[in-house]
């Protein structure tokens, strides 16, 4: 029974975390631009020079271009490079180095 409740808290915080944080919900390489593209869940896109982030500074267009996004949108991760970035970390690194949202 406390198991039952447990997860059914944790269920429900999640589905509040998802509803007030946004996540990425889409995310794509721009090669001509070495910009990676991002959509999040409360529509806002951004796009950030991969050169700007520490793991992807240098990497081939083709490793670059395999992106996976975590379960939760909270991440984005690169198979071929084995390198994550965290959408929270994006955000702030888009913030200070002033790329483009819209």
């Amino acid at each position: 029974m406390a198991n039952d409740m447990n997860y059914q808290t944790a269920r429900e915080a999640d589905t509040l975390h998802r509803a007030t944080v946004p996540h990425a919900v889409s995310a794509r390489l721009i090669r001509a631009r070495r910009a990676l593209h991002v959509t999040l869940s409360n529509g806002v896109e951004m796009s950030v020079p991969v050169d700007l982030l520490q793991d992807l500074h240098g990497a081939s267009l083709n490793d670059l271009a395999k992106i996976e996004i975590t379960p939760l949108g909270n991440g984005l991760h690169w198979p071929r490079l084995d390198a994550d970035v965290l959408v929270e970390g994006l955000i702030a690194e888009i913030s200070q180095k002033g790329c483009t949202s819209g």
